[in-house]
């Protein structure tokens, strides 16, 4: 109990870093180390083919850059776009089968900032390269879906596609552009980002 007047506050929680690339290479090499949003240095093998997601928001992040096909399994909140309700359930925010990810065989795990630190240390102790993507604003989900197209070497030849049909249907884009990288970023009004 605070004493009469006292504001009450929450704990403060630490501010989500962008994911980076530890270098934005023109041609991703492996392994390659990335930074993830809760600061962690994380190191990929390889090109990650099979790729399991803790939270609804990664997993449209990944079927936004064209990698369902990759996608292993999902969070059981993971129910867009359609396809991702076809994907392995791995469970949820709060009870994650370590069990059943294992089974997956998983090059790459992305997590979310609520993912339960004692999931994370569980899927470390594991040899499992797990990503924290919990971008704090615009520039943060811009990061991430920098980091995600490098860190899964995503093909070139799909940027126009991806462009193509966000026109198709109906975004209303701010912004498209190709980085230096060679890598497309796509703003788009209001607060989603969708295939």
């Amino acid at each position: 109990m605070t004493p009469a007047g006292s504001p009450v506050t929450a704990p403060a929680t630490p501010r989500a870093t962008p994911a980076t690339p530890a270098a934005t290479p023109r041609s991703t090499v492996y392994p390659l180390t990335v930074q993830d949003n809760a600061g962690r240095s994380v190191t990929l093998a390889k090109r990650p083919v099979r790729i399991i997601s803790l939270a609804p928001s990664n997993t449209e992040l990944l079927y936004a850059l064209d990698l369902g096909d990759r996608v292993a399994g999902v969070d059981q909140f993971s129910n867009y776009p359609a396809a991702a309700q076809a994907k392995p359930k791995i469970g949820s925010y709060s009870e994650t089968n370590l069990e059943q990810v294992v089974a997956l065989d998983p090059d790459l795990i992305l997590a979310s900032g609520i993912t339960r630190p004692d999931v994370l240390a569980a899927l470390a102790g594991r040899g499992l390269a797990t990503v924290v993507l919990n971008p704090a604003d615009l520039t943060g989900v811009l990061a991430n879906i920098t980091l995600l197209a490098i860190a899964s070497r995503w093909p070139p030849h799909t940027y126009g596609s991806i462009l193509q049909r966000a026109l198709h249907q109906g975004w209303k884009l701010e912004q498209a552009a190709a980085l230096s990288d060679g890598h497309l970023v796509i703003v788009r009004s209001g607060n989603e980002l969708r295939n």
